[in-house]
């Protein structure tokens, strides 16, 4: 996103701010948490953004990236509605989780299922990552052309490790 927003100049300014110089970052490459916070940081710094806003933008851009680059047919699989999509995020969360041994996906579950809305909770979740996640949620909303409502939830105690969000969604020209 950030060379395609703002060129590779742009990218020669963020690399020595986050101390990433010379790291290369490729596709379906995981990075150290730490690491990419950092160009995160430096990121926003730069853009005199904040960092949930720039994490949600990143997350809606995330979700349409990924189905343009290779993955349209894997999206397909994983649902044609938004229902279908969040109903087998779990098992396509396990099996990502599967791939990349190396990396700790965060694991869903959903509950509450009708036509229009579910209970998503997310479990293992870094708090900083989560305008991320919501952008990814948007992004989805987009992808099925639908309008989303996202409520945080309360968490049952405040150790809990997980996030709830209720998701309701209409009006989707696929939906």
């Amino acid at each position: 996103m950030l060379l395609a927003e703002n060129g590779p100049l742009f990218w020669g300014k963020i690399a020595p701010d986050a101390g990433v110089e010379g790291v290369v970052f490729l596709r379906n490459q995981f990075f150290p948490d730490e690491m990419t916070f950092r160009v995160v940081r430096a990121t926003c710094a730069r853009l005199g953004e904040t960092e949930a806003a720039f994490l949600r933008r990143f997350g809606r851009y995330f979700v349409r990236e990924a189905e343009r680059l290779n993955y349209a047919a894997l999206f397909s699989l994983i649902g044609a509605t938004m229902r279908e999509f969040l109903l087998n995020l779990p098992n396509f969360h396990s099996r990502i989780a599967l791939m990349f041994p190396e990396q700790a996906p965060p694991s869903f579950t959903c509950s509450g299922l009708t036509d229009r809305s579910v209970l998503l909770r997310c479990s293992f979740c870094l708090p900083e990552a989560m305008p991320f996640l919501l952008g990814m949620l948007e992004g989805l909303a987009d992808r099925f052309a639908v309008r989303l409502k996202i409520d945080k939830q309360p968490a049952p105690t405040e150790k809990s490790g997980f996030n709830s969000f209720l998701l309701e969604w209409e009006n989707g020209n696929r939906e």
